[in-house]
């Protein structure tokens, strides 16, 4: 699940931050990446950055706001976290850059087109 709390990491194979319920996209039956938490997605600095934006007015269960901020801080957990199960999904991230409330930037070490089906 995305968590607001940076303090509380809940690890698990069937429900990890970037796949919850409502996730950031899906796929349609065609295969097509179908946005829900982020609205839109563009890619880059010859794909090496991976623009998303967010849909706005959106809370976590406990109220708080999910924002550019909050995926900056489970896309970190994930990569830095000793038995995260997401680590090598997403290794290709090298920073998360918060551009504004409702943007986040991923930086990649390389193009890397199954990021998107990751988050």
């Amino acid at each position: 699940m995305l968590e607001s709390d940076a303090g509380r990491a809940h690890l698990s194979g069937a429900s990890s931050s970037l796949r919850c319920a409502t996730s950031w996209s899906t796929s349609s039956p065609e295969l097509d990446i179908v946005p829900q938490l982020a609205t839109e997605c563009k890619w880059t600095e010859a794909n090496r950055a991976l623009v998303m934006k967010l849909r706005p007015g959106v809370k976590f269960h406990d109220g708080e706001a999910f924002d550019a901020a909050a995926v900056r801080v489970n896309i970190e957990r994930h990569l830095t976290l000793p038995g995260s199960t997401r680590k090598a999904e997403i290794s290709a991230v090298n920073e998360v850059v918060v551009v504004d409330d409702h943007t986040v930037k991923f930086v990649l070490s390389a193009p890397f087109a199954p990021l998107l089906s990751q988050v």
